[in-house]
């Protein structure tokens, strides 16, 4: 179960023939794991439920410049983000023949982190094409990315 609510301010103003859309982002994620019980191996072991809820915060600003001699834009983003859980649930349970519970402790989240991305976005035959490099501090996702998209509408 999750939601996202998001407000962008599409082209909110501009520098030179840069047009800059501020944002903001909120979105709040709850799973939640059943117990369940291991019957193999050297220590089959029964596992309690857990649930974990994720609710961030993003706050950030998409710019595109056009690059004429290409029919494509240049776009930038810069996110700031606000993680307000500090750590994932324990695991708990018991090994079932030895006759002990355990209590694991969650991962610790980052809880703040910056986002940036540059790259280029437009149209190529009847859809869009967006190839942007992305890197990111202490987050949980990779360090630097390369999204690739093409989008048609049908």
């Amino acid at each position: 179960m999750g939601f996202t609510c998001r407000v962008d301010w599409v082209d909110a103003f501009s520098v030179t023939n840069t047009s800059i859309s501020p944002y903001v982002d909120l979105s709040y994620n709850q799973s939640t794991l059943d117990a369940y019980t291991e019957k193999g191996g050297d220590f089959p072991a029964q596992f309690d439920k857990r649930k974990d809820e994720i609710t961030e915060l993003r706050v950030g600003i998409n710019s595109a410049t056009p690059i004429n001699s290409i029919n494509m834009n240049f776009v930038a983003n810069l996110e700031a983000a606000h993680r307000f859980d500090g750590r994932a649930s324990n695991t708990t349970g018991q090994i079932s023949e030895a006759g002990f519970s355990f209590n694991v402790a969650g991962e610790l989240y980052k809880q703040n982190w910056l986002k940036a991305g540059v790259g280029l976005e437009g149209e190529v035959g009847v859809g869009k094409l967006s190839v942007m490099l992305n890197g990111t501090t202490k987050s949980e996702k990779s360090d630097a990315w390369l999204a690739l998209s093409y989008t048609m509408a049908f």
